[in-house]
């Protein structure tokens, strides 16, 4: 990928976390039990908020490499934490309903 494409992938996915940061603020965490049309609705879209989030983290450790190389995925502090919110977020998919 070229400087340019790099910088739109980083925007695009910089809107759909201010995006999902959104739907995590306007989420009515009393609603228990998800009756509420409107959590039902922000749930679906923070579900596929997760797995473009998940694809993100797959493409680039791909890209970059993981662990060995320099410039590689986990070599980066921001992936570091991308990371672990990607897989506190499966651990929620999987475990959490």
């Amino acid at each position: 990928m070229g400087l340019t494409e790099d910088k739109k992938f980083e925007n695009f996915t910089l809107i759909l976390i201010i995006s999902n940061s959104f739907c995590l603020l306007w989420y009515d965490y009393k609603d228990r039990g998800n009756e509420c049309a409107y959590n039902r609705y922000l749930e679906q879209g923070m579900r596929i908020f997760t797995w473009f989030f998940i694809s993100e983290a797959v493409l680039k450790i791909i890209s970059q490499g993981f662990i060995k190389h320099r410039n590689s995925y986990l070599r980066d502090p921001w992936n570091i934490l991308d990371l672990t919110v990607v897989i506190t977020a499966l651990i929620e998919m999987i475990f959490g309903g």
